[in-house]
């Protein structure tokens, strides 16, 4: 298991932390398996996903990784929060004009994509359990939701039960 003191993460974002989570930064994600990393830069407008153990030394030029998967197609907008699903084969993505996408974190495909309301909180986003909507926050504090079915993203994979 991966975490921010593990050894790992931590060489990975040395030794200029601020390069990777601070001004240039607007939302992290790790993946369910904690293998691999997704990161939204400011100002370029993507996502950018890193597979922790490849990327090891990456430290000189954390952005030229010439081995991670990027997903582009943002405009002039920020990516406000990423979200892996339990299985890691989709990764969705809200930016501040609202739109929420859903990629492939293998090719950088983006499958599918849809609206949110305005009065959305772009702050974060989270896959429910079974991974069939992405809850998010209304700026009144509801708890809301956007069913995935009838976009055209794969379906989950059936979650192995704990213990086996």
């Amino acid at each position: 298991m991966y975490s921010l003191e593990d050894e790992h993460v931590a060489r990975l974002f040395q030794p200029d932390p601020v390069s990777v989570y601070g001004p240039t930064t607007t939302s992290t994600a790790l993946s369910n398996s904690r293998t691999r990393y997704a990161v939204a830069e400011r100002y370029a407008n993507r996502v950018y996903i890193w597979d922790i153990e490849s990327s090891a030394g990456v430290e000189d030029d954390f952005w030229a990784e010439p081995n991670s998967t990027v997903f582009e197609g943002y405009g002039e907008v920020d990516v406000q929060a990423i979200a892996w699903r339990h299985d890691d084969a989709v990764v969705a993505s809200l930016s501040e004009d609202f739109k929420l996408r859903f990629w492939d974190p293998n090719t950088g495909q983006q499958y599918a994509e849809t609206t949110l309301p305005p009065d959305a909180s772009t702050n974060q986003i989270v896959w429910s359990a079974d991974g069939s909507e992405i809850l998010y926050v209304t700026m009144d504090a509801e708890l809301e939701s956007v069913p995935v079915s009838g976009l055209s993203v794969p379906p989950p994979s059936t979650p192995t039960p704990a213990g086996q």
